[in-house]
């Protein structure tokens, strides 16, 4: 029961919060509404026709080709990697579009600094199984307490 109320509240609590935001930029920002609604259906679209199928079928293929043992370990990377490459992309195209006149990108090598953080999101990774896999190597070696 005490559930139930809680999640109506905080349903509550985020419906007024959508509805105030909403209100606010029908007042402020009316002219930019048009293209508020043309980002949000493209992300929405870019979300359903590209990201879930992707993430989707890199599932599947985890499930089936990758021991049970490294799959949490490879999912976290991959969530890791993915999560840093959905900002990446649009600094390098950018970047690329736009060159050094662009005064709203900071002048770095965005392409290696992303690929330098792939490699260390990869390595992490592979250091963490292997820390697992000492872990209990090390524990199945000890001899049982004594009670």
């Amino acid at each position: 029961m005490k559930d139930r109320i809680l999640r109506g509240a905080l349903g509550a609590l985020g419906a007024a919060v959508v509805v105030y935001g909403g209100l606010r930029l029908w007042q402020q920002q009316r002219a930019a509404l048009p293209g508020l609604a043309k980002w949000l259906l493209g992300s929405v679209l870019v979300h359903d026709v590209v990201l879930a199928p992707l993430v989707l079928g890199i599932g599947w293929v985890t499930n089936r080709h990758v021991p049970a043992r490294f799959r949490p370990f490879l999912q976290g990377g991959l969530i890791c990697a993915a999560s840093v490459l959905s900002v990446a992309v649009f600094l390098i195209w950018r970047q690329h579009k736009y060159g050094a006149k662009s005064l709203t990108l900071l002048q770095r090598n965005y392409l290696l600094d992303t690929a330098i953080l792939m490699l260390v999101i990869a390595a992490s990774t592979v250091a963490a199984y292997g820390l697992s896999t000492a872990r209990t190597r090390r524990t199945k070696a000890l001899p049982p307490a004594d009670h």
